[in-house]
């Protein structure tokens, strides 16, 4: 089981689904932290969180 923050993998694939609003560099680094297993550092869950609204600011 996964000890992951809750709805991280969620913001995840929701990034990952819209690649178009964020850079190449952010999406390499999005699709190998997908590949990534267990719970993510601290670091990587403020990334994904950072891309995440900046993904939702980008869509509205």
């Amino acid at each position: 089981m996964s000890t992951a923050p809750d709805g991280w993998f969620r913001k995840l694939e929701t990034i990952k689904a819209h690649p178009e609003l964020i850079s190449g560099a952010e999406l390499i680094t999005i699709q190998n932290l997908a590949y990534w297993r267990g719970a993510p550092k601290a670091k990587d869950v403020e990334l994904v969180d950072a891309l995440y609204e900046r993904c939702r600011e980008m869509a509205q």
